[in-house]
């Protein structure tokens, strides 16, 4: 899954101002991360799925970076959907090259075609040399807040997985009770299914 094994480059680091950023803002290594709110989905993000960085903003992770040796669209949209899947973090930052591609974590995942993924979750493409500004100010941006208002069509929370799952979980409570089922027994049911889908994510259950 992972992009690339090699870190984001020094310079990329201090453009974005990743080199003077430390815990609790910005973990690199899993090893930093301590007891601190949200510490298993960072781990994750660093161990598993082969994050350089994960910046946080109050404790909550809030961009995770990625390098990458070439836009691998494939890739890229498993990550996205890992991403998403954990309902944190809001920015996929992957460095590639002299650019870095910002992609939406409120946006539903995609198949692996490069332009399905780019038509529904890329928020920007930001060259190192043409948009230096704008690449030094995103952390910035993200802190303020400013970002999120200069991107707001980009975060719906409908879109987030918490915002699909009540989504689906309205669906598919309708369609129960359309086959005569009582509301209190098709809630029931859907809660038990939640329940079982939760044990066996966790690998308490087979």
């Amino acid at each position: 899954m992972q992009l690339a094994e090699r870190p984001i480059a020094d310079e990329w680091k201090d453009i974005l101002g990743l080199t003077d950023r430390g815990p609790p803002e910005l973990y690199s290594r899993a090893e930093d991360v301590g007891d601190v709110p949200h510490a298993g989905p960072i781990r994750t993000a660093l161990r598993e799925l082969g994050a350089d960085s994960v910046f946080c903003i109050e404790d909550v992770p809030t961009a995770v970076f990625f390098a990458a040796d070439d836009a691998n669209a494939s890739a890229i949209a498993e990550l996205h959907s890992a991403l998403w899947n954990q309902g944190l973090a809001s920015v996929l930052a992957v460095v590639c090259g002299d650019a870095i591609r910002i992609y939406s974590l409120a946006a539903v995942p995609q198949d692996r075609r490069s332009d399905s993924l780019d038509d529904a979750c890329l928020i920007e493409v930001l060259g190192k040399v043409e948009h230096a500004m704008q690449v030094r100010s995103l952390l910035r941006g993200m802190e303020s807040g400013r970002y999120w208002q200069e991107h707001d069509a980009s975060f719906s929370a409908k879109q987030r997985v918490d915002g699909v799952l009540l989504s689906n979980l309205r669906a598919s409570d309708g369609r129960l009770q359309a086959l005569e089922l009582p509301p209190e027994a098709s809630q029931a049911l859907l809660m038990q299914a939640m329940f079982i889908a939760y044990l066996e994510d966790r690998g308490i259950i087979d």
